[in-house]
């Protein structure tokens, strides 16, 4: 996703940070000019593990599962279910 400039979720969590510099950081990486390279995706690991954004993540991603699958219990068992 990062290298097609794609934003999704632990790019906005960790906007939501609001660390000036970070959010420079991401705005100049996310707009419309950026040109990929690899140290900025390193740069971007680095944040998302330093500030605890995978686990945050991942969190909701178990939140949106659970949601999921209680979602399906109106359907009768099945091997398909």
């Amino acid at each position: 996703d990062f290298r097609e400039g794609k934003v999704t979720l632990p790019i906005i969590l960790l906007y939501k940070k609001k660390d000036p510099e970070t959010r420079m950081f991401l705005e100049k990486t996310f707009g419309d000019n950026y040109t990929y390279n690899e140290k900025d995706l390193q740069k971007l690991i680095a944040l998302l593990e330093a500030n605890g954004i995978i686990e945050q993540s991942l969190s909701v991603a178990e939140l949106y599962e659970a949601k999921a699958r209680e979602a399906l219990n109106i359907f009768p068992d099945s091997t398909i279910k």
